[in-house]
């Protein structure tokens, strides 16, 4: 993600590590039909 912090004009000393995109996509884009996993695959109760 370093194109970010150049984009941003962040520091070298700071990183980002996380993106959460927003919004909606542009007429005519494609977008994937991605499936969630079930909860009870991803979770992990102690």
């Amino acid at each position: 993600m370093n194109f970010l912090a150049h984009t941003l004009q962040r520091p070298e000393n700071e990183r980002p590590f996380l993106l959460i995109p927003i919004g909606y996509p542009v007429a005519g884009c494609e977008v994937p039909d991605l499936q969630r996993k079930p909860l009870e695959e991803v979770l992990v109760r102690y």
